[in-house]
């Protein structure tokens, strides 16, 4: 359905499903393999365990192209964190743009707090049980905020994409997609580019509001 709906890039790792989604994507794309573009990970095995050693790195790669039943990845890229609560990695982005480095942009929605669906009450569970009521707080007030500046009948999750894709330093962007309502929403969210005036609102917003704070990611 991504596919269909223009999506051409496929982010993928070892671990997401300890492999299984890199061999669900294989099947998914068998035959039309020569239209997208697939990036995965190497180092990041599935079996959860890190090995960065370079005598291991072939097997690994090959591991991966094996259950992406593929013979090539798309690899002239850098992946790095940036939202609109997260800019701090700006300048180092313009500086690998012009050396001609590709960026795929990725923890676009903030693990969450871009979607709009948390706020200073929510509790969490798994890897967000990170956040401590104090960060539940803090970062459901940034959202009000967010809110404010967007205004209350804009999507929280189109600002986020839009916002990133508006960088010309952004080859790409990576959010999680679960339903098939996901998927339409999202890619939908790139047929409308921000404009230049709420660019620059968000990025002052950031400068005032955040930089230089410990924001709970």
């Amino acid at each position: 359905m991504a596919l269909d709906q223009g999506c051409t890039f496929f982010d993928t790792a070892p671990r997401y499903g300890g492999g299984k989604i890199e061999i669900i994507l294989g099947q998914a794309l068998s035959g039309r393999r020569n239209k997208v573009l697939i990036s995965s990970k190497c180092g990041h095995q599935a079996d959860k365990v890190t090995n960065f050693e370079p005598g291991d790195l072939i097997k690994l790669v090959e591991d991966t192209l094996k259950r992406l039943n593929t013979e090539y990845l798309y690899s002239t890229v850098i992946e790095v964190m940036f939202n609109n609560l997260y800019q701090e990695p700006l300048e180092q982005m313009t500086a690998a743009y012009d050396k001609g480095v590709g960026l795929i942009v990725k923890v676009p929605l903030d693990s969450g707090w871009l979607t709009g669906k948390y706020d200073a009450d929510s509790t969490f569970t798994g890897a967000r049980s990170r956040w401590s009521k104090s960060d539940s707080e803090y970062g459901g007030a940034i959202v009000d905020k967010v809110r404010g500046v967007i205004g209350p009948d804009a999507s929280m999750i189109d600002a986020a994409l839009q916002y990133i894709l508006s960088y010309r330093e952004t080859a790409t962007v990576i959010p999680g997609m679960r339903t098939s309502e996901q998927v339409r929403g999202n890619l939908s969210a790139a047929d409308v580019p921000m404009s230049e005036e709420m660019k620059q609102t968000l990025r002052q917003f950031w400068i005032e509001e955040i930089e230089g704070k410990d924001f709970p990611w």
